[in-house]
């Protein structure tokens, strides 16, 4: 009888596991605010979850832990244990991360640590059919969207979405993860067809493979440089700048910023060349590739995991047999793409995927691996003296097994439904529908409150629909209305503190908090002092970043205090010399100023940095001719007036004056009082 039940527990996972396999790369859910990945992570977390509870059944009904112990045991438990830690010591919305990758990472570990031992011999031909097979859909839907056949233009018209219906849609989430899971992919179906002995299956194979090779070569052509579909990522030399900057602190040094805070790293570390990039404006949310990306968010020791992870698949390489060859080399290839590109979560599922089935195979030979079942039992005596073993620690263990996995699914299914309302709050608000963005936004946050996004668009959606009420009833708003308004702005107020409370090192929840007070400048009282506070946190968290200083100064021009607006923009062309509009305001203060030769100088310097294609480039170019002829004619009343004949001299482009030193806040502002907008970083 129990011999019948662990069969059939392990028949159960071997059926989930190839399931998961072949859906993880083609899965997707329209009502979620990230139709793709998150999709594939609550999928990935939520099977790990049900593998969870098999085996910690298997454990009851056996009264053993068991597992099968390979050279890759040691590197994904101190991936587990990696992830963990630097949940607890590094990042400050815990909870927020383990419904994000932290827990996506947690689950990795538990998955390849737990599935093998949960596997029959029949897993290794599924888990190869299911990579296969949902690898010929990839490349099928990649290439008739390439080409016109859309598979966007058909779920937007059948769901309501807003899809890409040219060659950007894929269902891995993205073209270029489509054509690395097609290399990856080929590399097994190939390996495999080289070392089969027989034909009709060879040939299949061969014709499986030309079928990725066309989708590699028709998608890469897509992605060349230059082409609209072509790839962007921060540079290999940026990101190592961002890692050496984490490893100046010990303690990130050792266990990273936060598993899902990569964000946060990029715009507090931020190189200031990128300023003079067609990307300046972007926030990477990774590293170029995989390993600098672990070196950052989970410091030393995830990255010696994966490393480890690396040489332990090496490892097994050189002594792999002809049945081993297929996994062994697509695990290779996807670990070498892993040094050029960065993580994703198919991609790190397919690595799981292949591990397995691998792991699973070299059981099944009675090679390299060892079945490991661990008896916990102790000792207890009676009344009479005798010793008797109790095994029931074996069976506490498989009880918290699935206690954890219970939790571990229940937590997802709230995340999960808490974007589901959040998704319906995005329809809504295409919709101009604000009742029903505020509900789902509202919703989504009683479910998870631990989403700093969910609290940001909350924040700005009250604010919406506060300004909406106040400009629709002019003046002619009654108490309940005012008490309305101000019921809406207190809560957008408090919406935005709450996703900074979350995390203070995200800049956009700053951003968030100063754009609210800033709207209210003039409206309500001490609104600005504060708007004012916000930006110099959200300097403080993306000291390199031009455009937040660029907002701050138009925020000290709004306030008409020029001197502090000047200041602001000298350091944003400091950060980002070609930032015309930093040039044009301060040439604009210069005419306030009544100083012509200042606006003269600073519109020279906008209109040197303008392309003559641009709107604005006749339009300063203008202004520009009218304040010389101006300087002219003062020039000719001068020299009339002094009867002195003069050189024509051109006024010389004032040089930037040094930056100011901190600035200082409100009192109430509700920062240190030596808090200040930081120096601007050095290239």
């Amino acid at each position: 009888m129990q011999e019948k039940a662990v069969n059939t527990i392990r028949h159960i996972s071997t059926l989930l596991v190839a399931a998961l396999v072949f859906a993880s790369p083609i899965l997707f859910f329209p009502y979620t605010s990230d139709i793709f990945d998150s999709t594939k992570r609550f999928a990935f977390i939520g099977v790990t979850a049900i593998l969870l509870i098999l085996w910690s059944v298997q454990t009851i009904l056996t009264k053993r832990v068991m597992l099968l112990l390979s050279r890759w045991t040691v590197p994904f438990a101190l991936f587990g244990v990696s992830t963990i830690t630097t949940l607890i010591l590094t990042t400050n919305n815990r909870f927020g991360s383990l419904a994000d990758r932290g827990g996506f990472y947690i689950a990795i570990a538990v998955f390849v640590l737990i599935a093998p031992s949960l596997m029959t011999k029949q897993a290794i031909k599924l888990i190869e059919n299911a990579l296969m097979l949902s690898g010929v859909l990839v490349a099928l839907v990649t290439i008739g969207g390439l080409f016109g056949i859309s598979t966007g233009s058909f779920l937007n018209s059948s769901f309501n979405l807003q899809l890409p219906t040219t060659g950007d849609f894929a269902l891995t989430g993205g073209t270029v993860l489509s054509l690395l899971y097609m290399a990856v992919v080929l590399a097994l179906s190939l390996t495999k067809a080289i070392s089969s002995r027989r034909n009709m299956e060879r040939v299949l194979l061969l014709a499986v493979s030309g079928i990725f090779v066309a989708g590699i070569v028709v998608t890469g052509s897509f992605l060349l440089p230059g082409k609209p579909l072509a790839p962007s990522f921060l540079s290999f030399q940026d990101s190592w700048s961002i890692a050496l900057d984490v490893m100046k602190n010990p303690k990130s040094a050792i266990f990273g910023v936060g598993s899902s805070t990569y964000a946060n790293a990029f715009t507090a570390f931020r190189p200031v060349a990128l300023n003079n990039s067609t990307t300046w404006f972007v926030r990477f949310g990774n590293a170029r590739d995989l390993f600098l990306e672990m070196l950052t968010v989970q410091g030393v020791v995830g990255f010696a995991a994966f490393v480890l992870i690396f040489l332990a698949t090496l490892s097994n390489l050189k002594g792999a047999s002809r049945q081993d060859l297929p996994f062994a080399v697509a695990s290779v290839v996807l670990l070498l793409i892993f040094i050029f590109f960065p993580p994703s979560s198919v991609l790190l599922v397919l690595l799981c995927a292949l591990l397995v089935g691998w792991i699973t195979l070299q059981h099944s030979e009675n090679r390299g691996v060892s079945e490991k079942g661990f008896t916990l039992n102790i000792a207890i005596g009676d009344e009479h003296g005798v010793t008797h073993r109790s095994t029931f620690v074996s069976s506490i263990v498989g009880a918290i097994g699935v206690i954890v996995a219970l939790v571990a699914l229940f937590g997802t299914v709230r995340v999960f439904a808490a974007d589901n309302h959040f998704a319906s709050a995005l329809i809504a608000l295409r919709k101009n529908d604000a009742k029903g963005t505020y509900d789902g936004t509202l919703q989504a946050i009683q479910l998870n409150p631990f989403n700093e996004s969910y609290h940001r668009s909350f924040a700005l959606t009250n604010l919406s629909i506060a300004q909406s009420i106040a400009q629709a009833k002019g003046d002619k708003v009654s108490d309940a209305d005012k008490q309305t308004v101000l019921t809406l702005v207190q809560q957008a107020i408090n919406e935005a503190k709450t996703a900074s409370s979350l995390d203070p090192n995200t800049t956009a929840n700053w951003e968030t908090l100063s754009s609210i007070y800033s709207s209210l400048v003039g409206s309500v009282q001490q609104a600005d002092q504060w708007s004012v506070a916000a930006y110099i946190q959200a300097i403080q968290t993306a000291p390199s970043d031009p455009n937040i200083r660029f907002n701050l100064g138009s925020l000290y021009r709004q306030l008409q205090n020029n001197e502090q607006a000047k200041q602001m923009f000298l350091q944003t062309a400091q950060l980002k010399p070609d930032f015309a509009n930093a040039y044009y305001n301060l040439a604009d203060i210069a005419k306030s100023e009544n100083n012509e030769v200042q606006q003269f100088a600073y519109l020279q310097q906008t209109l040197s940095v303008l392309k003559s294609d641009q709107p604005d480039y006749q339009k300063v170019k203008d202004q520009l001719g009218a304040v010389q002829k101006d300087l002219e004619a003062k020039q000719a009343a001068e020299n009339a007036k002094t009867a002195k004949t003069t050189t024509g001299k051109t006024s010389a482009v004032p040089s930037p004056t040094p930056l100011p030193g901190p600035l200082n806040l409100p009192n109430d502002s509700g920062l240190a009082s030596n808090s200040g907008v930081p120096e601007v970083p050095k290239q």
